[in-house]
C-alpha cells in the first residue's frame, strides 16, 4: 500500500521555504508569522523603507503584534527588493498586494499582474 507524502519527502525538509511578494499592511504580518511558525521566509517589495526595516527586525508597517511576531522569527526572515532572488530561493511564492481602484471604481489587478509576470 502507497503512503501519502510528506512535505519533507516533497522538498527535502521539514517544510517549504516560502516568499511573500507585498511587505504592506497584509504581507509582513503573513511574512511573520509564517517565520514564526518555523517557515524560511523572504518578503519582496519594490519600497526599499519596508526591506530595510524587515532586515534590521523592525515592523514596516503598523499592525498589531507585528513587531512580536517578527522578533519570534527572525532567525528564518529576510527581505529583499530583487524579485528573482526570492523567487528562485523559495518554493512557493504569495503574493499579497495592492488592489486599488481604478478610474472606473472597479479593483485594479495591476500590481496582481506584475508580479505573476515577475514569476512567469
Amino acid at each position: 500500500m502507497m503512503s501519502a507524502l510528506t512535505a519533507g519527502q516533497v522538498w527535502g525538509r521539514d517544510k517549504p521555504r516560502l516568499s511573500v511578494i507585498g511587505l504592506g499592511k497584509l504581507g509582513s504580518p503573513m511574512a511573520a508569522v509564517f517565520a514564526t511558525k518555523g517557515f524560511e521566509v523572504v518578503g519582496v517589495d519594490l519600497n526599499r523603507h519596508f526591506v530595510d526595516a524587515l532586515n534590521e527586525g523592525r515592523a514596516p508597517v503598523d499592525e498589531p503584534q507585528l513587531q512580536q511576531y517578527i522578533d519570534s522569527g527572525r532567525a528564518r526572515l529576510r527581505a529583499t527588493v530583487d524579485m528573482a532572488d526570492a523567487i528562485l530561493a523559495t518554493d512557493i511564492t504569495f503574493i499579497i498586494v495592492p488592489t486599488p481602484s481604478n478610474s472606473l471604481g472597479l479593483f485594479s489587478n495591476r500590481f496582481v499582474i506584475n508580479g505573476v509576470r515577475a514569476i512567469g
